[in-house]
C-alpha cells in the first residue's frame, strides 16, 4: 500500500499516546477506571481532529499545487500520468548482430545519436568542427593568443570584463524547473551561493574571458533518453529520443557570451532592420546582413 501523504510524525507520537491511554483504561479497576475511560476518550477525538485537519491540509496542498502548474505531479497523480522506469532493450546493429549488455545498447545508441565523424555533416557544420580543432592544437601547440596575453602585450582587444550587473540579470531569470547536469548543482543552490559570494562568481566567469577558457567540465551533457510513442519496437536505435542536460554554470557563461556577441551585433548594425522585432533568443544567421 502507498503511505499517505498527509502522515506526520506528529501524528504518529499522537496514536501511540492514545494508545497507551486505552491500555491503562483497559487494565483499570474500581472507581479509577471511569476516570480513565473519559481521559482516554477525550485524548481519542483529539487524535481524530489532528487527523482530519491533516487530511485537509494536505488536499488543499495538493489543489494548490495543481493550480499553479497542471502538469506536475497531482496533475499526474489524478490522470495517471505517471513515468515508469525506461527497460533498455537489446539493438540490433546494422551488421545484424544484437547488443547483449545494458553498457553495449547505450553505447550503441549514443553512438548513432552523437555521431564523432564529419563525413555526413553540412559543410558549415564541418567548417565549424574544423576551426574548433584548429583552435585545439593551437592552443596545444602553443600558438594560441588568449585575451590576458593579447592585453599584456597591448594588442587590440574589446573583450571588457563582466560586470555584476550583467550576471546578476542571467542568475536571477535562470528556469527553476529544470533538471540538473552532470554536476547536480540546481538552479536553487546555485542562486543562494551567488547572492552570497557575488564576487567569486564574477571573478570566476571573468577568468574564464580572460584566458578565452571554457571549462571542459561545463561542456560536459547528461543524456537522458526517451523512448518514442508507445508500444513501438525498441530493438532499433532511432526509437529514442535525447535530451542533453548541460552544467548550469556552463548554462551562465554561455548566455553571457552571447549577449555580449548579439550587442556587438546589434551596435554595428549587423542585423536586418526588417527582422530587428524578433526576441533576441530567436534571431538567426539568416536575419543578419550579409
Amino acid at each position: 500500500t502507498k503511505p499517505n501523504t498527509w502522515w506526520s510524525r506528529d501524528l504518529e507520537i499522537e496514536r501511540k499516546r492514545v494508545r497507551a491511554l486505552r491500555r491503562r483504561y483497559q487494565k483499570a479497576k474500581g472507581d479509577i477506571r471511569e476516570q480513565y475511560k473519559k481521559e482516554y476518550y477525550k485524548e481519542h477525538d483529539t487524535y481524530n481532529n489532528m487527523i482530519e485537519q491533516a487530511k485537509n491540509n494536505s488536499w488543499k496542498t495538493l489543489c494548490t499545487k495543481a493550480t499553479k502548474n497542471p502538469f506536475i505531479l497531482p496533475y499526474k497523480i489524478a490522470r495517471n500520468k505517471m513515468k515508469t522506469k525506461v527497460m533498455f532493450r537489446s539493438i540490433t546493429k546494422e551488421n545484424g548482430e544484437v547488443t547483449k549488455t545494458l553498457q553495449e545498447t547505450i553505447e550503441h545508441i549514443l553512438g548513432n545519436l552523437y555521431p564523432n565523424c564529419m563525413e555526413n555533416d553540412e559543410p558549415g557544420h564541418s567548417q565549424i568542427q574544423s576551426s574548433n580543432d584548429t583552435i585545439n592544437n593551437n592552443k596545444q601547440g602553443g600558438n594560441w593568443t588568449s585575451g590576458a596575453e593579447m592585453r599584456e602585450r597591448n594588442l587590440p582587444s574589446d573583450d571588457l570584463p563582466f560586470t555584476e550587473i550583467e550576471v546578476t540579470q542571467i542568475v536571477k531569470n535562470l528556469r527553476k524547473d529544470v533538471t540538473p547536469g552532470p554536476d547536480n548543482l540546481k538552479t536553487n543552490l546555485i542562486q543562494v551561493m551567488y547572492e552570497r559570494h557575488k564576487t567569486f562568481f564574477v571573478n570566476l566567469f571573468n577568468a574564464c574571458l580572460k584566458h578565452g577558457h571554457f571549462p571542459q567540465r561545463w561542456k560536459e551533457s547528461k543524456i537522458i533518453l526517451i523512448p518514442k510513442g508507445n508500444g513501438e519496437d525498441k530493438s532499433e536505435e532511432n526509437k529514442y529520443r535525447p535530451i542533453a542536460i548541460n552544467s548550469i554554470l556552463g548554462k551562465i557563461l554561455e548566455k553571457l557570451i552571447k549577449d555580449r556577441i548579439y550587442y556587438f551585433l546589434f551596435k554595428n548594425h549587423h542585423f536586418n532592420k526588417n527582422n530587428l522585432d524578433l526576441p533576441m533568443g530567436h534571431q538567426q544567421p539568416r536575419h543578419w546582413k550579409k
